[in-house]
């Protein structure tokens, strides 16, 4: 028995009516799925969200290492960070070079992975088809570089809190650069050559940022030392200075009282503290010293500035 083609062709296809039959309706979704389906795509609402992690997190390490060099200096000339009383605005100016110490040496460390991976890639295809490619000496080149990662990031578990020192960013950062070399050449003479996994690579790339991240704390104290000796060395050069007050300041400076029984009521200033310098003023006190001080062991007074003192300087 014969078919007509146009009757086969009618039965196989399906109305319009039909399709939108099968097609779930708005009454038949959930409030979820509704939501989902009117809701358009924002790709940019997700970008401002990653822009803005990504300035926060700027932000905290600027602070911070602001934070590192401004500690330094103080401590060096013996008084609390805390006594500046500098905002987040002040450490952010303060972290400047810092900063970029960090940014030349991550972007270094980076760089050098991505010039590793050409070489390599125009290399490996030799390699694959020589007999005589050391196969061992990329295993152990692998192992050398997790050697040193694992030591770095151990030097950098043990120094924590502590004088830290070149050594932790250092066997870091070649860590990352031979563990990287010879882990990519391994996987790349395999008989199926396979690329580094996602993980690992991300593991590497953490390695490099706080191998750069090591580098700039040491900048940054290194920058806090500089600066604490300039202002030793001009205080060396700076005037003596006596300090005069209408009352007793509650600090031990040594000074003398002025006058005697009535006539000291006649004085406004009633002690004077002589032979001190002024090591640096804020906007709301003076940091003085004494004549004979030595940095980070002598005492420095921290004189708030009032109408009640003066500073008379001896020239």
């Amino acid at each position: 028995m014969m078919t007509d083609p146009a009757e086969d062709n009618i039965a196989s296809s399906s109305s319009p009516e039909t399709d939108a039959a099968t097609e779930p309706s708005g009454d038949d979704l959930t409030a979820d799925e509704q939501k989902h389906r009117a809701a358009p795509a924002q790709p940019g609402h997700t970008v401002a969200k990653e822009a803005f992690g990504a300035a926060t997190a700027l932000a905290a390490f600027l602070i911070y290492f602001g934070w590192v060099r401004t500690n330094e200096q103080a401590s060096q000339l013996g008084i609390e960070a805390s006594l500046l009383r500098l905002d987040s605005e002040d450490y952010i100016l303060r972290s400047v070079r810092p900063a970029i110490v960090a940014i030349a040496v991550t972007t270094l460390i980076l760089a050098a992975l991505g010039q590793g991976q050409k070489w390599l890639d125009r290399r490996v295809e030799s390699w694959r088809t020589d007999p005589n490619v050391p196969r061992f000496k990329a295993r152990m080149t692998r192992w050398l570089g997790v050697m040193s990662l694992v030591a770095g990031l151990a030097t950098f578990a043990k120094t924590f809190g502590a004088s830290p020192s070149a050594v932790a960013p250092t066997l870091t950062a070649a860590g990352v650069l031979i563990a990287y070399t010879g882990h990519r050449t391994v996987l790349a003479l395999r008989e199926t050559p396979e690329s580094i996994d996602p993980l690992t690579a991300a593991a590497l790339v953490i390695a490099a940022i706080l191998a750069g991240l090591g580098f700039t704390f040491l900048v940054a104290r290194n920058v806090g030392q500089n600066l604490a000796g300039q202002v030793v060395a001009e205080l060396n050069g700076s005037p003596s200075i006596t300090l005069y007050s209408e009352l007793d300041l509650g600090i031990d400076i040594p000074c003398t009282v002025l006058g005697t029984g009535a006539e000291r009521d006649l004085l406004r200033y009633q002690y004077a503290c002589p032979n001190l310098r002024l090591l640096f003023a804020t906007d709301d006190a003076w940091f003085l010293v004494p004549h004979d001080w030595v940095p980070a062991a002598g005492s420095t007074y921290l004189v708030p500035i009032d109408e009640r003192v003066r500073l008379d300087v001896k020239k």
